[in-house]
């Protein structure tokens, strides 16, 4: 409610928060985990075409964006942002529907990463199977982007 009040109501336009229309943002996902200190970390996951990447390294540089000096006053932000940015360049669906418009209530999203002991290309290749495929519909799972992190315009 407070981070609700204080920063996201002053950021409405017609009721539905406001990135810039530059960022193209097609899909918005929040999550929440514990540090180990018992704080909070709020993740923020954008699904945006690749010609908005200027706009989106824009809008979460957090010495130059003002939206990140009112979360710093309002007590709401710890800085600094941290921004992870991947290509997507593969996308698996078994149902051959693209991403899903929405997430039903109790769907999950897992924003995860692992090392491997392959070059990447050849780790795609091998994950992006029909046996794969196979292996994550007997799981459940919808769809599955995956690509490269985009070294120069990460944090981590």
């Amino acid at each position: 409610d407070e981070w609700r009040k204080k920063l996201i109501e002053p950021n409405l336009d017609n009721g539905k928060f406001a990135y810039p229309s530059e960022m193209k943002v097609v899909r918005q996902i929040f999550g929440r985990s514990r540090n180990e200190d018992g704080t909070d970390t709020v993740h923020a996951i954008k699904v945006f075409p690749k010609d908005a990447l200027p706009e989106v390294l824009s809008f979460y540089d957090d010495r130059k964006n003002d939206l990140w000096d009112k979360a710093r006053n309002t007590g709401l932000f710890d800085p600094p942002v941290h921004k992870n940015i991947f290509k997507t360049a593969y996308f698996l669906n078994n149902r051959n529907l693209g991403p899903p418009n929405r997430l039903a209530k109790g769907s999950g999203v897992v924003f995860g990463s692992h090392g491997i002991n392959t070059p990447f290309k050849n780790w795609a290749e091998t994950f992006n199977t029909q046996e794969s495929s196979a292996f994550l519909e007997s799981m459940g799972i919808s769809s599955v982007a995956f690509g490269p992190t985009l070294p120069k315009d990460s944090t981590d």
